[in-house]
């Protein structure tokens, strides 16, 4: 019996390092300020954002970070061009990149084109993945959103030219608080559908998703990471 005890007390320490050293993870990466070089690279590219916008984009790269950590080294895609674009620049700076990524996460993040992921990892997969913890994070009910978080609305926005779009609704005349002006009906829309969110994940990946929550639908996704 004393053995069973002995096991029970490590799972139990391995359990409660890992939400520790996860809740540091999360702690840092909201705290950590990317360096002035790398906005200043990204700033070129997108001239027209005002200097609080450019957080915005910062803000919501921490959240793709932090959506990242959670996942626990199961895919998650990225949503956003503008939030890729600053994710790319930041690559960039390989010392402060891997410094930061071996602090958030222990390890390196890698950046992986939607190309080149393998076929089940593709979206909607990654894309729900991403769904799911991003609205964990901004309380919101992925299987009732009212809204959609950060990482998915930053692009419709901030009118980020051939941004991600994306709504909560297929018929055109059901409001959606975060994209006022916007419309569309059925399928046909500029941008992407988040889903009905009921049903849509499989029972293989409900364990991923918390249930049966997902993007659903014309989801798009770019790239990812693991």
């Amino acid at each position: 019996m004393d053995w069973i005890i002995t096991l029970l007390l490590i799972a139990t320490s391995y359990i409660l390092y890992k939400q520790y050293t996860q809740k540091r993870g999360v702690e840092y990466i909201r705290s950590y300020q990317i360096p002035e070089p790398i906005i200043k690279r990204f700033q070129k590219i997108y001239p027209d954002l005002t200097k609080s916008e450019v957080a915005q984009v910062e803000d919501a790269l921490k959240e793709y970070f932090v959506v990242s950590l959670l996942a626990k080294g199961r895919v998650v895609a990225m949503p956003s061009v503008v939030v890729d674009e600053l994710w790319h620049q930041f690559l960039l700076f390989s010392k402060d990149y891997e410094d930061f990524c071996k602090k958030a996460f222990g390890k390196i993040l890698h950046h992986t084109p939607n190309e080149a992921m393998p076929k089940e990892y593709k979206e909607p997969i990654g894309l729900k993945r991403t769904w799911h913890l991003a609205c964990k994070l901004e309380d919101i009910d992925p299987n009732n959103p009212d809204r959609l978080p950060l990482l998915f609305y930053i692009d419709q926005k901030l009118k980020i030219p051939n941004g991600k779009r994306y709504t909560l609704y297929k018929d055109s005349y059901k409001s959606n608080p975060n994209l006022s002006g916007s419309s569309c009906g059925g399928g046909a829309c500029s941008g992407y559908y988040v889903g009905d969110f009921s049903n849509s994940a499989s029972s293989s990946d409900s364990s991923d998703f918390g249930g049966d929550s997902g993007c659903g639908g014309g989801c798009g996704g770019g790239c990812g990471g693991s």
